[in-house]
């Protein structure tokens, strides 16, 4: 049996390629084992990136913890958490609780 290359599949999931080719493809996965977990990890990874791309975590949540929009000046705050999180890989609870630091640190 023939399996796809990992940039074939690539396309394929991001739904880059033509419909003819999608049809093929697709009857392939449903009977090659192989081919069908490597689409379905590419395709988590694309679900994972775009979600990522999506999502500005330190100041979607600082804007959340300020209740207002940012402004210019937050920009320092933003990397600050960015800065101070990266060392625990950016996990949600640290950036959490950096954002909340900051945030009550500018109320008076």
């Amino acid at each position: 049996m023939t399996h796809y290359e990992n940039i074939q599949l690539v396309d394929y999931v991001r739904g880059l390629v033509d419909p003819a080719t999608a049809a093929t493809m697709r009857s392939h996965l449903e009977t090659c084992p192989a081919c069908d977990a490597t689409a379905r990890r590419l395709d988590m990874v694309a679900t994972v990136a775009r979600a990522d791309a999506q999502f500005e975590p330190p100041a979607h949540l600082l804007r959340f913890a300020l209740a207002r929009e940012l402004v210019p000046a937050d920009a320092l705050t933003v990397e600050a958490i960015v800065h101070q999180t990266e060392p625990e890989q950016f996990r949600l609870k640290s950036l959490i609780r950096e954002a909340a630091m900051h945030c009550c640190a500018s109320r008076p």
